[in-house]
């Protein structure tokens, strides 16, 4: 049974890989490649977790993303929440069954930190920042000769930013050329 399924595996591979390679090179004239992606992940150093959303496109050889991120605590109260805006330019790379990214830029950000009083009255500070946001992604496309849009992958984020610097890592879904 394994054989046989083995043997399909790599039937279906080498189908894919002769059908699939003309339809990926094919980009109709005046599409601009772009992918959304959407991932989840752990800020370094805090007992947060991490939702990121962003929108990448192509402009000639310049990459352009768009970022949205916010943090949360996994469990119990979050004395600090912080949200973040970055716009990046940098270089992609691809192939049919992989993707890769790595952009730069300006970014704005929001923080509020909440603390508790000897009263039990809670206390909310709010700042906004402005700082330098760092993106890395990488995806592959395990299904790219059946499904080429949709995609699993990491990305490491740091925005540098004047009230409370943040890092980490997400796991990502990527849907490319698919909005």
């Amino acid at each position: 049974m394994y054989k046989l399924i083995h043997t399909l595996n790599v039937g279906l591979l080498l189908a894919g890989a002769s059908t699939g390679a003309a339809a990926w090179e094919s980009v109709p004239v005046g599409h601009t490649p772009h992918w959304l992606t959407l991932g989840l992940g752990p800020l370094a150093g805090q007992e947060s977790g991490e939702l990121g959303v962003s929108q990448s496109w192509m402009s000639g050889d310049l990459v352009w993303r768009l970022g949205l991120d916010t943090s949360f605590k996994v469990f119990g109260h979050a004395e600090r929440s912080q949200q973040w805006l970055s716009l990046g330019w940098g270089v992609r790379a691809r192939e049919r069954w992989a993707l890769a990214s790595a952009t730069l830029g300006p970014s704005l950000s929001r923080h509020v930190h909440e603390t508790r009083n000897a009263n039990w009255s809670l206390e909310r500070s709010r700042q906004l920042g402005v700082g330098l946001g760092a993106n890395a992604q990488v995806f592959v496309k395990p299904l790219w000769f059946v499904l080429p849009e949709v995609g699993l992958g990491v990305e490491a984020f740091g925005d540098l930013n004047s009230v409370h610097p943040v890092a980490g890592w997400r796991v990502s879904l990527v849907f490319h050329n698919t909005l």
